[in-house]
């Protein structure tokens, strides 16, 4: 795993690190292909970002895959719409359509017990079922790490959730947990007797054609490998490497990739009309009422792998990942057909920042 020691002072008056600009864009007209990109390089000034791609899709176009910035910044190495990043969290939307691909092919039931598939599983868990948790009503707890700042092998999560206490009864109600996606690529696993990304590759990535998502891949001295930074004092440092969690939390991707993935989903080419929307339908609790939560202010819902809220009087499917030096966010407005992907190689609020100022520019 390389890394690189120095770190370079973060200079956005000048634009420094700006100047690289977009790399491959897409066939977004002029006029407004230069409004989304002030908004790019305006939020890299403003949240320390020093490199960012972005796709935006509207009406079953693509009108803008790019990269801005830089994916190193020693040597100075421009992002490209095939630059990896760390994706974090935005792996959970892959995981659950993994499942429910896996549900098509009646491997498994989403109903199945998860003890049907993991006989390990704590007693405890007895009742928690797959659609559980993809909903984030299963009652494991939130997360076995500490702020995703260490990792854990197989037989290290196994220790820690034998020695956690369940959130609450299966079915009562809702927690975002990182441990419920992961217990669903074990799952996947038993199901299937092969390892998860072999899984990946054979039911998405080879189909869709995604050759830079690699499951769990540490940092290496590809170019084509973003290094994730962290601003201190005005100087952009390499942040240490956490691997995200497994299916919870851990593969990378380009935004050329993820948007390949997102046109599959969207054209109706990776999953049943039954699975897609069992994914885009907010789960339902033991008492038969909706999951409901607020999300930023308002009211959402949660499906499979998607936050189903509501922006400006508009239902938005969306999802956000952040991890050590690294931050991503899909944000899908399906009555609009406009999705927004952004990757960002530093763990801030600016790639959702990005997504929204994009969507709202083009919703306007």
């Amino acid at each position: 795993a390389v890394r690189e020691d120095r770190a370079v002072q973060f200079t956005s008056s000048s634009g420094a690190l700006l100047l690289l600009g977009a790399q491959e864009a897409g066939p977004s007209p002029e006029p407004q292909r230069a409004a989304i990109e002030a908004v790019v390089r305006a939020e890299m000034a403003e949240h320390g970002m020093p490199g960012v791609a972005l796709a935006v899709r509207r009406e079953r176009e693509w009108l803008l895959v790019a990269g801005y910035g830089l994916a190193r910044v020693v040597p100075p190495t421009p992002v490209t719409r095939d630059t990896r990043f760390q994706i974090a969290s935005l792996t959970k939307p892959v995981t659950a359509s993994v499942i429910l691909g896996l549900a098509a092919g009646d491997r498994l039931a989403i109903d199945d017990l998860a003890r049907e598939h993991l006989p390990w599983l704590p007693a405890t868990y007895a009742a928690v079922r797959i659609r559980h948790l993809l909903n984030h009503t299963s009652g494991v707890p939130r997360d076995l790490r500490a702020d995703n700042l260490d990792d854990f092998d197989r037989a290290g999560f196994r220790e820690r959730l034998d020695r956690a206490e369940p959130a609450f009864e299966p079915g009562s109600a809702f927690q975002y947990a990182n441990t419920g996606y992961i217990l669903l690529g074990f799952l996947a696993e038993a199901v299937q007797g092969e390892a998860y990304g072999s899984i990946l590759e054979r039911l998405v990535l080879d189909p869709l054609g995604m050759p830079s998502t690699p499951y769990v891949s540490p940092p290496s001295d590809d170019p084509l490998c973003a290094v994730g930074y962290e601003l201190r004092d005005g100087v952009f440092h390499p942040a240490p490497y956490y691997s995200g969690g497994f299916t919870g939390g851990g593969m990378s991707s380009s935004v050329a990739d993820l948007a390949r993935w997102v046109e599959a989903l969207e054209d109706g080419r990776l999953l049943r009309e039954a699975e897609w929307k069992e994914m885009h339908s907010s789960g339902r609790l033991a008492d038969g009422g909706e999951v409901r939560f607020d999300f930023g202010g308002e009211e959402a819902g949660y499906g499979m792998g998607w936050f189903l809220a509501r922006r400006a009087g508009r239902p938005l499917w969306t999802h956000g990942g952040a991890v050590s030096g690294f931050a991503g966010s899909i944000h899908r407005y399906p009555e609009d057909e406009l999705c927004v992907i952004v990757l960002a190689n530093a763990k801030s609020a600016g790639a959702d920042a990005v997504a929204r100022r994009v969507a709202d520019l083009l919703l306007e």
